[in-house]
């Protein structure tokens, strides 16, 4: 559901702003969060818990399962494997964030001259392609593995963004973002998959809050990180630095990083 509001997301704002200037698109997708929040309050079901009074013994516990949790993060944080698909994640929600949502609109209106709903077009093709990719991707990685569909993944997503900065008409960007959406569709979503065979069942809150709090900096470090490299120099060398760090990260990954390797949590001590 979030690809696909995503993926409509532009086309609608697009051409909302085309024809009608660029407040309009915020007051339509202001109207729509109300509705929905509205449906929301009356529709949902309360999923709190009940009140419970803590007492000592259930204070005692609360801490010791503090303990524990910090002792996985120390154990996550040491491991090579996590670290490892924790930075291709980051490099991926760089991407969206920083080169995606950000450098493609400018630059195509900069270098290309088209409007807004055109560029709505283009970042639609790469969110509704990733959707069609999940689906596949998915089902590959567990016939070969995550790391033969991660890996080629990544490649994909690298290629996009260095033919993102040769882009020379409507028609190159849109091939273009076929190609960043098959990529991010091919190995975002099998990345969080290997997540959950590295580590064990009983693990996987804290373990999989741990990965998305590294992954989400990508999200804030992104669009300034490319948007100073690309005042510093231009947009081209922005985006050849986002695709040079998503193909080392990628080599490092299938080098390094081992199928279903299990992080030992024997030692971890309980107060």
């Amino acid at each position: 559901m979030i690809l696909i509001g995503s993926g409509l997301g532009p086309t609608i704002g697009g051409f909302l702003a085309h024809d009608f200037g660029l407040s309009s698109p915020f007051f339509f997708f202001a109207i729509l969060a109300v509705c929905a929040s509205i449906w929301a309050y009356y529709s949902l079901p309360e999923s709190k818990p009940d009140k419970n009074v803590l007492d000592s013994d259930n204070e005692n516990i609360i801490e010791q399962n503090i303990t524990q949790q910090e002792n996985v993060i120390k154990n996550l944080l040491h491991n090579s494997n996590f670290i490892l698909i924790s930075l291709i994640t980051f490099g991926v929600f760089v991407t969206r964030q920083g080169a995606q949502n950000q450098i493609l609109p400018l630059l195509s209106a900069e270098k290309l001259g088209i409007n807004e709903g055109q560029i709505g077009i283009a970042l639609t093709i790469v969110a509704l392609v990733q959707f069609i990719a999940i689906f596949v991707s998915g089902k590959l990685s567990d016939r070969i593995g995550r790391k033969a569909v991660i890996t080629p993944g990544c490649i994909i997503i690298a290629l996009s963004l260095f033919m993102l900065a040769h882009i020379s008409s409507y028609s190159s960007l849109l091939i273009t973002c076929l190609i960043m959406g098959i990529g991010i569709g091919t190995c975002g979503p099998i990345s969080s998959a290997y997540v959950v065979d590295i580590i064990p069942e009983k693990y996987y809150s804290v373990g999989m809050g741990t990965y998305r709090a590294i992954s989400d900096l990508g999200f804030v470090i992104g669009p300034v990180l490319l948007g100073w490299l690309s005042d510093v120099k231009n947009f081209n060398f922005a985006l050849i630095f986002n695709s040079i760090f998503i193909l080392i990260s990628a080599i490092i990954f299938q080098l390094k990083a081992t199928e279903k390797h299990y992080i030992n949590y024997n030692t971890l001590k309980h107060k």
